[in-house]
């Protein structure tokens, strides 16, 4: 037999196990903005004994909180206390201690490392306020001229920097300098001009590349410095003034100014001048002077000085320029016009074209020449040139069409006025021969020539003698005489022509029985260029003589009549070789019956 019972033992707790301490969040990093109250991480503490209890190392950041749970059992939560600045401490080591109620007390330790996260919340800063560089205005394209530094506190993108020129940056600036964007390096890419900008305040922007954006601001200074490359320039403020050439010495004749586009030294101008001309520069005020006069002046010797001024700066090199000044000296009315020659003998062909120039002729005057006159005539004009000297020159204009044969000379007077009070004037006579030209025909005395010759003329008789005249003048008046060239050989070998008396004789035997009559055309030509010929007509009339005996030629036998034919009945046919008169007769004769016998 048994029996059973129920024990109870109960087992006290002894404190011979620590509290441990567990981090149930994830993440131990927190952003730097995060504002205090902000849990940063969830603990849990196990402990196999009973009863808990905790603390944090001493920390300005963080404190540790217990909260209440339903369970009615406290969980400990580490709270940010205080702003964190990830640039000052971007990590926070704590040791966090649990500890039990036992006693002894027992304790558990685990070390945490919080991890700042970086927030965009620092402006880069650059390591100067302001730059200042001073560069030679002269220096090349591509030279580096500064080299900006700016930093960034924060981390990654929100710390690194690029750089630019200001918003406002005007183009003369953008198209001079640029910016290395990642090394800030400003670099020259175009050329500087010390007298356009003696300087330039530049803005430059650096921003980082967090979100969002946090930029810093600096400014460059760049100063130009000027070199010697602008020369002088003579600048003249009043044109020169005509001078008489009575003029007192110290008259004034213009208003210069000196300017130099550099500075300094570079810009401090002289002026020099010329030592050969009676003029001289006299300082007025700044860099203003007076040309003056500074000896004699005589228009006959020199009527306008081209004066050469030289403008010299103090630079090193020194530059220089030139200017000319021109100025007009004007006459006193002392000296007559005279022409070169008192006679001028001009040749002029007949056939010259009106409005031609025919001669130039000028008179000098140590004064000056104002105009020119010549006497009135119907064939020439006077035409005034402008020359480059500024002198008046008269050219003789063909006016009308001249006539050789009408007027083979033209007596012209030429004077030359000048402008004095009173004028003076000096004359010149031109003679002008009109040389001829073959514009004339040769002319016959007449149109017909008329003469009779007897057939029984001896050859060698003169016959008659043409005549024509040419009004043109040398071998244009040469008349030469000939048969007409479509004259036939039956005349030219009857006739000759002397070719220079018009003289006509009998060359060959006349027939009156060949030849009743000649009719011949005469040419007269002169010995021009081109030639000129005309034409006559002459007729010779041959007179018969008495010097051929009749002779009768029996053209057809006769036949044998019959005693009864009738009357009129043709016995024979006969050809009689008789001249004019005699066939006449003959046939008159013939008219009468013949009787047959």
């Amino acid at each position: 037999m048994e029996g059973r019972c129920t024990v109870q033992v109960d087992v006290l707790d002894v404190n011979d196990n620590a509290p441990e301490i567990v981090l149930t969040s994830k993440s131990t990093s927190v952003p730097e903005d995060s504002r205090s109250g902000t849990v940063v991480a969830l603990l849990s503490v196990r402990d196999l004994d009973s009863g808990d209890n905790g603390k944090v190392t001493k920390n300005d950041h963080f404190s540790l909180k217990f909260k209440d749970t339903t369970s009615g059992k406290a969980v400990p939560e580490l709270v940010l206390e205080k702003p964190l600045d990830r640039e000052k401490n971007a990590f926070h080591q704590l040791l966090l201690t649990a500890l039990d109620g036992g006693t002894p007390v027992t304790s558990g330790t685990c070390k945490i490392t919080i991890t700042v996260l970086d927030n965009n919340d620092n402006f880069p800063v650059f390591s100067e306020n302001e730059y200042k560089v001073v560069l030679k205005e002269n220096i090349t394209t591509g030279t580096f001229l500064v080299k900006l530094t700016a930093t960034d506190a924060d981390d990654g993108l929100n710390g690194e920097v690029r750089y630019s020129f200001g918003s406002r940056t005007p183009d003369s600036v953008l198209s001079t300098f640029a910016i290395n964007v990642e090394t800030g390096e400003i670099i020259l890419k175009g050329p500087l001009d010390y007298e356009s900008n003696k300087y330039y305040l530049i803005d430059i922007t650096a921003k980082d590349r967090g979100v969002p954006e946090m930029e810093g601001h600096s400014r460059v200074q760049l100063d130009i410095e000027d070199i010697n490359d602008n020369a002088p320039e003579i600048v003249l403020t009043s044109d020169p003034s005509p001078v008489p050439e009575d003029a007192r010495s110290g008259t004034v004749v213009a208003l210069i100014s000196a300017r130099d586009l550099d500075s300094g030294e570079n810009g401090k101008v002289t002026l020099h001048l010329s030592k050969s001309s009676p003029f001289a520069l006299k300082p007025s005020f700044s860099n203003n002077y007076e040309l003056i006069t500074s000896g004699p002046l005589d228009r006959e010797r020199s009527s306008e000085y081209n004066i050469e001024i030289k403008a010299t700066d103090s630079g090193s090199p020194p530059l220089s320029s030139k200017k000319i000044i021109p100025v007009t000296i004007t006459d006193v009315n002392d000296n007559a016009p005279v022409f070169t020659q008192k006679t001028y003998n001009v040749y002029l062909k007949e056939n010259g074209v009106p409005g031609s120039i025919l001669y130039s002729v000028s008179a000098s005057d140590l004064d000056f020449v104002k105009s020119y006159t010549l006497t009135k005539n119907e064939c020439f004009t006077l035409k005034i040139k402008e020359v480059e000297d500024g002198k008046a020159v008269p050219e003789l204009v063909l006016e009308k069409p001249l006539d050789r044969e009408k007027k083979a000379i033209h007596q012209l007077l030429l004077t030359a006025l000048d402008g004095g009070n009173p004028v003076l004037s000096g004359t010149s006579q031109i003679t002008i021969t009109v040389l001829d030209v073959n514009d004339n025909f040769p002319m016959f005395e007449k149109n017909t020539y008329k003469v009779s010759l007897q057939e029984n003329t001896a050859q060698n008789t003169f016959v008659v003698k043409i005549a024509a005249t040419d009004a043109d003048e040398g071998p244009n008046g040469e008349v030469e005489f000939s048969f007409g060239s479509r004259t036939p050989d039956s005349v030219l070998s009857v006739f000759e022509i002397n070719p220079l008396t018009g003289e006509i004789h009998l060359k060959g035997d006349l027939d009156y029985e060949k030849a009743s009559s000649y009719k011949i055309e005469i040419t007269a030509r002169d010995k021009g260029v081109p030639e000129m010929e005309s034409h006559c007509r002459l007729q010779i009339d041959i007179v018969d003589v008495n010097d051929n005996t009749p002779e009768i030629v029996l053209t057809s036998e006769p036949q044998p009549v019959r005693e009864d034919a009738a009357s009129g009945t043709v016995v024979a046919l006969l050809l009689m070789s008789l001249s004019l008169t005699l066939m006449t007769m003959l046939l008159y004769s013939l008219r009468k019956p013949i009787m047959c016998i």
